[in-house]
């Protein structure tokens, strides 16, 4: 049983600590699946057979009113509830609604409890969501989320899948109404799991993981903001796009099964069982391979595409006699929207939010999804009505609609595209971003961190490589050894001790060059100290040359006998301690800080002795750099002296 657990904890990359946690959020996941998709079957396959195709827009409508009034009590709730209890709450509530509307349809055949139980599936959409994704945040940090977020939502496809395949089953045999039971049973294991995880880990999601906040960035002026809007825009439109192809897609739905919602709520199982086994397919061996090669090109062009694809070849064969044609590659053009939105959109919009300083990003989503996005919803339902009932357009009219949709679609997003890039450059040139709090795995971000590497400025350039380092990136070795030859020396400094500390040998060859060209004594310093860490003791004749030079600064000597006494080898040590020796009873004070400072360098406890006299030396700056070295050394008998 070990054996498996750690085949499974190597092959997805969870942890030490993050079982518990990950198992937990999985089960979650799944079960939060398990209530939405009997929930959305059975919700639009009872409205479907009640109401007109023309109704819809007037869910769309409310929906969005309802969404966004539940989004502001939600956000007030946060203030003023502990946040376990916040999600008892939300989930609870949940779980009595869908048992609530259960019952009324078991004792009315009013159609008005249809329309409310549809509205209702939009608000609890957004609700799990809010809860599921807040509770990963809080058990989760950022570099733990960035391997783990993938897994714990393949839970929500899985149970697509499962839930999917077993709709036609249970509609047929019990009646389309009593989807709602195992959507309730969904909800109400969920409820369970949050006992067990506030019993289990209560204190891990008692509090959030703390952020850093920009000084003077709380303000946020939208409308100054041109990066800003275009993420509003694109989000905007992007919704636009999908209420359309929604709308025509339940419409040929409606016309195909009229008023069959058994056979309505089994093809919309199917449907949403055979989009989660290629989105399983695709959050396993596509998805970070396209976004690491395409970036957010693909990201934000991904939808567009696939629609614009299928509205052309449905304008192609929109003829009377060709109709079904036409159903089928509507199907398959909603059937790849909603895929390329979940697997391919939705991490991408993400992405678009780290420009931003950590506490300006949580608002901008906030606005953005419950604002902007509801607004949207609300906006195209007023077109569709205005198009449907005023105009008497049908399926074939709006997607012609849709077309001159998809092409400011596509304008936009390769505007956004460029406005990342810049939006991103900036933020870096200001070091106002950090690596822990991003998600740089797709090209678009790692090609603005090759770019802040050519900078002139050196912050800007230490401040990227330190990202790339932090997100193990494939470039990074040769990057650095590129960055030998920057015109600024504190650059040049930064890598040799980076190249050190990750013990990168591939670099002896560009190092050894750089000690001939190198003019800054302290680089030159630093350069023989890292040639000794990574060459292993080969290096010992090249590196003493430079420590018996009467002519080399002391910073330069201060790099060699470090690196001698720490990586030179036998020879190393016995050369640079009779060295060392000669500082430590020099009369030059300059010469004793220099042991003081050697000494702090090679950072080994057990070379402590020398210190004690240095502690008690008559120069204050011999007397500060030992207090220096002290703690760098860390050895408990020094505390007396100290």
């Amino acid at each position: 049983m070990k054996n498996v657990q750690n085949t499974l904890s190597v092959v997805f990359k969870i942890r030490p600590g993050e079982g518990l946690p990950t198992v937990l959020l999985l089960i979650y996941s799944f079960f939060t699946g398990i209530g939405l998709v009997f929930l959305e079957t059975g919700s639009y396959a009872l409205f479907l057979t009640r109401f007109d195709i023309k109704d819809l827009p007037y869910v769309y409508i409310v929906s969005a009113v309802v969404t966004t009034l539940f989004g502001l009590i939600y956000s007030w709730l946060e203030a003023k509830q502990p946040f376990s209890r916040l999600l008892l709450m939300t989930t609870g509530l949940v779980f009595a609604s869908v048992v609530a509307f259960y019952i009324a349809l078991l004792f009315t055949t009013t159609r008005w409890v249809v329309m409310a139980l549809i509205i209702w599936y939009n608000v609890v959409l957004v609700l799990t969501g809010l809860s599921f994704w807040s509770l990963a945040n809080r058990m989760l940090n950022v570099r733990q989320g960035k391997r783990l977020f993938g897994l714990i939502g393949a839970g929500e496809i899985a149970a697509g899948i499962i839930g999917g395949l077993s709709v036609t089953l249970v509609s047929v045999w019990i009646g389309t109404t009593s989807l709602l039971i195992f959507s309730a049973l969904g909800i109400f294991a969920c409820f369970v799991i949050l006992l067990v995880i506030n019993r289990k880990l209560g204190r891990r999601i008692a509090e959030p993981e703390e952020e850093e906040e920009e000084k003077g960035g709380n303000g946020l002026n939208i409308f100054r903001n041109r990066y800003l809007l275009l993420i509003f825009s694109v989000t905007a439109i992007s919704i636009f796009g999908f209420y359309f192809l929604d709308y025509v897609f339940y419409d040929l739905l409606e016309t195909r099964f009229y008023n069959e919602e058994e056979k309505i709520a089994g093809f919309l199982g199917i449907f949403i069982a055979v989009i989660g086994v290629i989105n399983l397919l695709t959050n396993a061996f596509l998805h970070s391979r396209l976004i690491e090669r395409y970036g957010l090109s693909l990201g934000l062009l991904a939808v567009p595409t696939v629609v614009t694809i299928g509205t052309v070849i449905a304008l192609a064969v929109s003829l009377p006699g060709a109709m079904v044609v036409f159903f089928w590659i509507i199907v398959v053009t909603k059937g790849f929207d909603e895929i390329s939105r979940i697997a391919i959109e939705e991490p991408s919009i993400r992405i678009l939010f780290q420009p931003f300083p950590p506490g300006q990003r949580l608002r901008v989503q906030t606005v953005n999804e419950t604002m902007v996005e509801p607004l949207a919803g609300a906006l195209v339902g007023g077109i569709l009505i205005l198009l449907t009932t005023g105009l008497d357009f049908g399926a074939v009219e709006m997607i012609y609609v849709i077309a001159v949709l998809l092409a400011g679609w596509i304008v936009l997003a390769v505007s956004l595209r460029r406005g990342y890039t810049d939006a991103l450059t900036r933020a870096l040139s200001k070091r106002r971003l950090s690596a822990k709090a991003l998600s740089l795995g797709d090209r678009s971000s790692i090609d603005v961190l090759h770019k802040g590497l050519r900078s002139t400025i050196p912050g800007e350039v230490i401040n990227s490589l330190n990202m790339l380092e932090d997100i193990e990136h494939d470039s990074l070795q040769e990057k650095m050894i590129q960055l030998l030859d920057h015109k600024s020396p504190e650059v040049r400094r930064h890598v040799l001790e980076r190249i050190g500390a990750l013990n990168f040998t591939a670099a002896s060859d560009a190092i050894v060059k750089r000690l001939d060209e190198e003019e800054d004594p302290r680089v030159l310093g630093t350069a023989l100290r890292t040639l000794c860490a990574i060459s292993e003791g080969e290096s010992f004749d090249q590196v003493y040359t430079y420590l018996e030079d009467p002519d080399m600064s002391l910073d330069v000597k201060r790099g060699a006998m470090a690196g001698l006494l720490s990586n030179g080898g036998i020879d190393g040590v016995l050369s640079a301690g009779a060295k060392l020796n000669a500082l430590l009873d020099s009369e030059n004070p300059q010469e004793r800080k220099l042991a003081a400072q050697v000494l702090g360098e090679v950072g080994i406890a057990s070379f402590y002795r020398p210190l004690l006299r240095l502690l008690d030396d008559e120069n204050i700056e011999v007397r500060s750099a030992a207090v220096t070295a002290s703690g760098r050394l860390k050895n408990t008998r020094l505390l007396p002296h100290l």
